[in-house]
Parts: C-alpha cells; structure tokens; sequence
C-alpha cells in the first residue's frame, strides 16, 4: 500500500513513541528487580516475557497502524525511541519510582505498626496477670505432678499384685481340677 509522506511520518512518530513504550515497560521489570532480588534464572524468565510481550505488542501496533507491512524505517523509529527513552527519561524515571516506592513502603509500614499498636498493648497488658498466676501455680503444680506419678507408681504396684494373686488362685484351680 502506497502512503503518503505526511502517513509516513506520522508512522515514524508513531513507532518511535512505541520504542519509548517498550523501554519504559522495560524499565518496570527493572524497576521490581532493584525491589525485589533476583537469581539468573528469574532475570532470565522476566526477560523471555518482556520479548514475548514486546514482540506481541508490537506485532498488533503494525497491524493496526501499517496493515502490518514492516518497513525498516518503523524498525529504526523504534529503535530510536527506545534508545531516546532510555538515555533521556530512563534515570529519572527509575529515581522517582524508587523514591516512591520506597515512601510507600514507609507509610504502610507505619500504618501496620498504628493499627497493631493496640493489639501489641493488649497482649501486654493480658500477658501481666498471666505471668502472676503461672508463678502462683508453679508450686502447687509441681506437688500435684509429684503426686500423680507416685500414685501411677502406686497403681502399677497393686495392679501387680492383683495380677499375681490372680495367676496363682487360677493356677490352684486347675492344680484341683
């Protein structure tokens, strides 16, 4: 399809606008890889599926926007841009999102501490009282303890002795049979 100059340019405006878009979604993954640590193969993952989505995103740009005839011009717009983006706006864009992430990381951290604050008192305050009674109760926890395995001793003895009485009243009943 034959295009006109003012089409051709508006074209290469239009891609290297696109090249500036695929940078900046370039810069997100780096922008969550400065965020968050990453081994190779995770840096690796991301990358595949930066391309996947680039290469898709661009295929419909030139299907909508060129009836998805590829010229080398809307190759090089693209590649312009993404480089215009990534020399000019890239630094600037990293900084500021790195500060206001990090700013937003603050005032959610403060916010879990405001709300947790009465919680974290609460359990102060129950945790009190409940130390007392566990000191209270140390004592008389300890005879009853001492208590019940001298009575379970206590039982195993007599439960021998019933047994071994038993055997021999059974033993002398067969003796007299």
């Amino acid at each position: 399809m034959i295009m006109s100059i003012h089409e051709q340019t508006m074209l290469f405006l239009s891609t290297v606008a696109a090249g500036m878009g695929m940078a900046f979604i370039y810069d997100i993954f780096r922008i969550f890889r400065k965020l968050v640590k990453h081994t190779a193969f995770f840096v690796y993952l991301e990358d595949v599926i930066y391309w996947i989505i680039v290469s898709f995103a661009m295929f419909y740009f030139m299907l909508s926007q060129n009836y998805g005839e590829i010229r080398i011009f809307t190759i090089i717009g693209a590649a312009i841009g993404a480089v215009l983006y990534l020399a000019i706006l890239s630094p600037t864009v990293m900084k500021v999102s790195i500060i206001v992430i990090d700013f937003l990381i603050h005032v959610i951290t403060a916010a879990i501490g405001i709300i947790l604050a009465p919680i974290k008192l609460s359990i102060k305050i129950i945790s009190i009282p409940l130390k007392i009674i566990v000191k209270l109760l140390k004592k008389p926890a300890k005879i009853c303890k001492n208590l019940l395995q001298k009575s379970v001793t206590c039982v195993k003895m007599k439960s021998r002795k019933v047994f071994y009485t038993w055997n021999k009243k059974g033993q002398k009943k067969k003796e007299a049979n």
